[in-house]
């Protein structure tokens, strides 16, 4: 039988009483330089985006979830979650499928409030 789990770069694990799977169990360094990694946007779809690491590496992200957007001038976009303030006041997250704003009245409300 071939042993696959050498074959790979990562370390695997596999826990037979609940058939689970847990890739790169340790701390990853995967990702500690991914700012000088650099997209081939060409590549992008809804459920992946494919990068270039300096040493010449090809990294491909891959999601059960879409982690990019189509955007208004018809161009996947990287989805971005967090909210930024507006010159009114309000919080805008626009840079996703379904944009959110909280408007400033129902902002303030919230961060009031004393959560326990």
């Amino acid at each position: 039988m071939i042993n696959f789990s050498n074959v790979f770069s990562q370390k695997n694990y596999y826990n037979p009483l609940t058939n689970a799977v847990c890739l790169n169990p340790e701390p990853s360094r995967l990702k500690a330089d991914r700012h000088l990694w650099v997209e081939d946007e060409s590549k992008r779809s809804w459920f992946s985006s494919t990068y270039k690491k300096p040493d010449g590496k090809i990294v491909i992200e891959y999601s059960k979830l879409p982690i990019n957007y189509m955007s208004a001038n018809k161009k996947l976009e990287p989805i971005n979650l967090i909210p930024i303030k507006t010159p009114e006041g309000d919080l805008l997250a626009s840079r996703q499928i379904c944009p959110v704003k909280i408007h400033k009245r129902w902002f303030c409300y919230y961060k009031d409030i004393n959560f326990k």
